[in-house]
């Protein structure tokens, strides 16, 4: 091992990375597990029946109303988002939308849900890939353009490290009409890295964005050193 000029530690077993850099550092005081105890469905937010208030708010200002997205590879389990909806009021309370690139035409989706057969990729890959689309596609295709996303939720297997750049840097975008999406809470697996300055890159284009990890613990799936952080946006007076 060695350490970086930042002070991370160089260690190249993908499995150990996490074990040893980039820990929590800002404590949420209503921090909270949603989407049950066993398995890898839960998720741990910081305090989930603020995001409703906070998007009311919003709301109040000219803003959109609530929106969230989540992006998981495990078909036909909403357990995370119709737990989510009930702390939020119901059904109603907020806007939902799943992403899945795994859809097998067999999918039943739960009232309250929007369900969508796709994944994300970086807006950088002009790929076509019929189960793939940027962030910004996305925000297009549904008419989020300019629209605020109370949360994030996000497990692609890696594709975190492709599309960082996507949720925080909106300059590079090949589309000059687009109106980036701000993201205010993130929750987002991260996987094991065969080159260690992708994973540093991750942590600090968030950062550096405004971005703290509120959370960090080893996946309940993580057999291969994946972990989960949760990423709160403050604002820049916060620094």
């Amino acid at each position: 091992t060695a350490t970086s000029k930042s002070g991370t530690k160089e260690i190249f077993n993908q499995k150990h990375f996490y074990q040893h850099n980039y820990p929590a550092e800002f404590t949420c005081p209503h921090e909270r597990r949603v989407g049950g105890t066993k398995g890898g469905g839960g998720r741990w937010l910081c305090d989930p029946r603020n995001i409703k208030i906070a998007s009311d708010d919003r709301v109040a200002n000219g803003g959109n109303a609530c929106l969230i997205y989540t992006s998981h590879s495990d078909l036909n389990d909403f357990t995370f988002e119709m737990e989510l909806l009930d702390i939020l009021g119901g059904p109603s309370s907020c806007e939902i939308h799943v992403f899945n690139p795994n859809d097998d035409g067999q999918v039943d989706v739960p009232p309250g849900i929007n369900y969508h057969p796709w994944g994300f990729k970086s807006s950088l890959d002009r790929e076509e890939v019929p189960n793939m689309r940027s962030i910004e596609a996305t925000a297009m295709s549904l008419d989020h353009e300019g629209f605020t996303i109370d949360l994030f939720s996000l497990d692609c297997s890696g594709c975190e490290f492709d599309i960082a750049q996507d949720l925080t840097d909106h300059e590079h975008f090949g589309s000059s009409r687009f109106d980036p999406l701000v993201f205010m809470q993130m929750v987002i697996q991260v996987h094991g890295v065969n080159a260690v300055e992708m994973a540093h890159r991750f942590f600090e284009t968030l950062q550096d964005e405004g971005y703290v990890r509120f959370h960090k613990s080893l996946s309940k799936n993580g057999k291969h050193g994946e972990h989960d952080y949760g990423f709160l946006k403050l604002t820049k007076d916060f620094f």
